[in-house]
């Protein structure tokens, strides 16, 4: 008795320790669903999540890319994310503006069962696709190819989306708005990193092959010079 006694003791114990944690994981998780139900805190998440792919991709900061650029176009001011500079001058832009609204709304999740929640998180992106289709980024930078990437914060969010509207991704490319998750993205950005490198070995190789010339070009200057003075010497020593 004394044995079950000290077992039960010991499980109300663990039952209270996990109910104190369940209720700061509750606090933590309202805290965070009241952060991003901000559209700055948003913004600012996405951005967060936007630089660190693009950093684990191996592009520097103010060298392979830059954030917050502006851009006038048509006498209307753009201000993209982040721009992602190409071998060559080239550049892509990036925006991070995911809307969030019906994600986070608390209809709309308990909805997410019956469809209409994911509905509404569609239809939200879709309308941030026009949005961004309308700007044209990709005719306010030089070199730029015609689409902008929109990035999506994490696969759920597109995910949720396409299954509720199985033909996101084809609007948003007729709008030359090209849907990145994160997965997505890193590889266009490795992608990006590689072509980086391959151009700084073009370049290299393009020095390497300057120098050489260089070289072969002031080794025969030397013999010549050489030459001339050993046939000097040998005229001074018959003379």
């Amino acid at each position: 008795d004394r044995t079950q006694i000290e077992q039960i003791t010991r499980l109300n114990s663990q039952i209270g320790h996990l109910s104190q944690q369940n209720l700061r994981l509750q606090e933590s998780t309202g805290s965070l669903a009241n952060a991003l139900n901000s559209t700055t805190h948003r913004g600012d998440w996405g951005e967060v999540q936007l630089k660190r792919i693009v950093e684990y991709a191996g592009l520097l900061p103010h060298v392979d890319f830059d954030t917050q650029v502006s851009a006038e176009r048509d006498g209307k001011r753009l201000r993209p994310d982040m721009v992602v500079h190409l071998p060559g001058g080239g550049t892509i832009v990036i925006d991070a503006k995911t809307p969030l609204s019906a994600r986070m709304n608390e209809d709309s999740v308990e909805a997410a069962d019956s469809g209409t929640g994911g509905q509404d998180h569609a239809r939200a992106l879709l309308r941030h696709v026009d949005a961004l289709a309308s700007k044209e980024y990709w005719k306010a930078f030089d070199a730029s190819p015609d689409f902008v990437v929109c990035f999506v914060p994490t696969e759920g969010l597109l995910s949720a989306a396409a299954a509720s509207y199985p033909k996101m991704i084809d609007h948003a490319l007729g709008k030359n708005v090209v849907l990145a998750s994160p997965a997505t993205l890193l590889v266009l950005l490795k992608t990006v990193a590689l072509n980086w490198r391959q151009a700084d070995m073009s370049t290299s190789a393009a020095e390497v092959l300057r120098l050489g010339t260089e070289l072969y070009e002031r080794i025969g200057t030397l013999v010549t010079h050489v030459s001339r003075m050993g046939a000097s010497l040998d005229r001074s020593v018959e003379d």
